[in-house]
């Protein structure tokens, strides 16, 4: 005992208390019950043995009395015997198993003396011949005509009494067990709940599956559920254990849920779209800038990406990219993906350069991402570099033609040609004139592009500023018999660079003058609008209309590109034009922060905006 550790001794002593907290009562319950069952048990055999008594009073035949003991002793299930005053056994209910003769003498027997004596005899004691511990109850019996005097004596087995005492005990023990049980169930039960409800947290909205941005998608919810640990209380290492897991739980959702929201914030603040392959090559999620490029694709998740996107090439390079095998390097290493890329023009305006990644892991089902860099402005741009480039070339090499060969010519025309020579070389003059126009334009469209040239906004009554040009282009209105009718309130004031807003009115009255049929007129109005501006400010808006075949729809868009002409659509003549004047007026407007823009034919029709002061 010396040797054993406290957590022994102390299971040792929690063990005697519990025994003898258990045992004690249960034996004094036991005892208890045994006694009040021996005192029934011989009150029911005394009135059993009285009865009996009376019984055997009424049927004085002799010849039938071990009979009627016999049968009565069955109906009752206890011994009956029929005692002399000598103590021998006159008839006994189980004679049939015994003979009578092989009885014992029942004169020593305590019951028997004690009812010899004229009171009950009461004794309890084991049986030989039924091998049982039996309670003994004798009573005083009268002769009654032929049958002699003696005792009734009934034998009651003890074995009811020890069932009645099992009894209550399996009642008492039940009764513990389901005080104990109800006990751990609860204990159980709050901790099936407790799992359960962790097991049910987060709350998350199942829509990370539905696609798109997720602009109300709810933020996980924690389930704050735990097991209360009190002293003594069964499985508490396992509440302990359970309590630590939810708390481990509770910090991986956490940061699960911190990853997600980088992820969709990520997504989210992203100018490129995403489009996510999942299973079987359907979509699996799509980020917002991807339905802002292709609002079709709002509901795209689960479908084929040709069925929301009809771009074939797509398509099709998506399925020969999954199609594809992992290759291996030289040195033996997997490649970690597959790169393909694209370009892809959906509409006629939109251009897309779109980078296809196959993952070498199918990573949480992801099979492969296409992601659309939007190069619609940048092939724009190459476009009209190109076109540029080729519209100086063509531009410049009308002018320089006809110089080299009006030069060659007036090298070999005689000097008594002088007439000739003075053609020439007013021919010669006009072209260079022109080019050097076009250098010049050229020179300050890029100042204007690059900001170089500053502006010095000042209020300007509009009406002078039209007056002003309208003098200046008074001999091409002449020259094509034009009238021009202007419709400028003299009150309009604007606040612009006098000089470069004047030039917008020039280039915009030269333009229509270029194309106007003979003997029509061109009008100029100008009107305030009232919080036409983005931030609110007043707007003065000007109009320049001509009566001329107007710009096609399609060419809209183009008209204010760099030698961009649409002759062939108009049927003027572009003498004297370098094709920058349209050019030059849009960035002049920008820069005042307005707009320019035209309307689509009959008559040509150009709008555009300025501060007004």
């Amino acid at each position: 005992m010396h040797n054993t550790t406290f957590k022994t001794r102390i299971f040792l002593c929690f063990l005697a208390v519990i025994l003898v907290t258990m045992v004690l009562p249960g034996v004094y319950v036991r005892q208890d019950i045994k006694q009040d069952g021996i005192e029934e048990t011989i009150r029911s055999a005394q009135r059993e043995a009285a009865l009996i008594a009376q019984i055997l009073g009424a049927n004085q035949s002799t010849d039938n009395v071990t009979a009627v003991l016999t049968d009565l002793g069955t109906r009752l299930g206890f011994r009956i015997t029929y005692i002399g005053l000598d103590g021998t056994v006159l008839a006994d209910s189980d004679s049939g198993q015994h003979k009578l003769s092989e009885l014992d003498n029942h004169a020593d027997r305590q019951e028997v003396i004690e009812a010899l004596h004229g009171t009950t005899g009461v004794s309890i004691r084991h049986s030989n011949t039924l091998d049982a511990d039996l309670v003994y109850v004798a009573l005083p019996f009268a002769a009654v005509g032929e049958r002699p005097a003696g005792l009734i004596r009934v034998a009651v087995p003890l074995k009811r009494v020890e069932e009645r005492i099992a009894l209550a005990e399996s009642q008492w023990f039940g009764i513990l067990a389901f005080a104990l049980s109800a006990r751990l169930e609860r204990s159980l039960k709050e901790m099936i709940r407790v799992v359960e409800g962790i097991a049910a947290a987060p709350a998350v909205s199942e829509e990370v599956e539905a696609g798109v941005s997720h602009p109300e998608q709810a933020p996980v919810v924690l389930n704050r559920r735990r097991l209360h640990i009190v002293p003594g209380r069964e499985f508490r290492r396992l509440a302990r254990a359970v309590n630590d897991m939810a708390d481990r739980i509770e910090d991986d959702l956490r940061t699960i849920a911190e990853h997600k929201a980088q992820l969709e914030t990520i997504l989210d603040s992203m100018d490129e779209g995403v489009l996510v392959i999942g299973a079987a090559g359907r979509i699996r999620l799509v980020n917002p800038a991807l339905v802002r490029f292709f609002p079709q694709t709002v509901h795209a998740v689960g479908r084929l990406p040709v069925e929301v996107l009809p771009i074939a090439e797509l398509q099709q390079a998506l399925d020969e990219l999954l199609a594809r095998p992992l290759s291996c390097s030289l040195e033996g290493a997997v490649q970690d993906r597959l790169v393909s890329t694209l370009e892809v023009e959906p509409t006629h305006d939109t251009v897309f350069s779109v980078h296809l990644i196959r993952p070498r892991c199918a990573v949480n089902g992801v099979l492969a991402v296409a992601v659309f860099h939007d190069v619609s402005e940048t092939a724009r741009l190459l476009r009209v570099r190109r076109e540029f480039v080729a519209n100086v070339s063509h531009e410049l090499r009308t002018p320089l033609t006809a110089i080299t060969g009006y030069a060659e010519t007036l090298r070999d025309t005689p000097p008594e040609d002088a007439a000739t020579c003075v053609r020439f070389a007013e021919i010669i003059l006009r072209h260079a004139r022109l080019m050097g126009s076009m250098v010049e334009d050229l020179l300050n469209l890029s100042r204007l592009e690059s900001g170089a040239v500053p502006l010095s906004p000042v209020p300007l009554r509009a009406s002078v500023v039209v007056a002003e040009v309208a003098n200046a282009c008074q001999p091409l209105f002449v020259a094509r018999k034009l009238s021009l009718v202007v419709a400028v309130d003299t009150t309009v004031m604007i606040r612009a660079d006098s000089h470069f807003i004047a030039q917008v009115f020039r280039n915009l009255l030269e333009n229509a003058c270029r194309y106007a049929p003979e003997g029509t007129a061109i009008t100029v109005t100008g009107k305030t609008h009232p919080g036409a501006h983005d931030e609110g400010e007043a707007l003065v808006v000007f109009t320049v209309k001509d009566e001329g075949p107007g710009i096609p729809s399609s060419a809209l868009t183009r008209v204010f590109e760099r030698f961009y002409r649409v002759e062939k659509h108009r049927g003027g003549a572009g003498g004297g034009s370098t094709g920058l004047g349209l050019a030059i007026c849009k960035h002049i407007v920008e820069r005042h922060n307005g707009r320019i823009w035209a309307d689509a034919g009959p008559c040509g029709v150009f709008h555009f905006t300025v501060p007004s002061c």
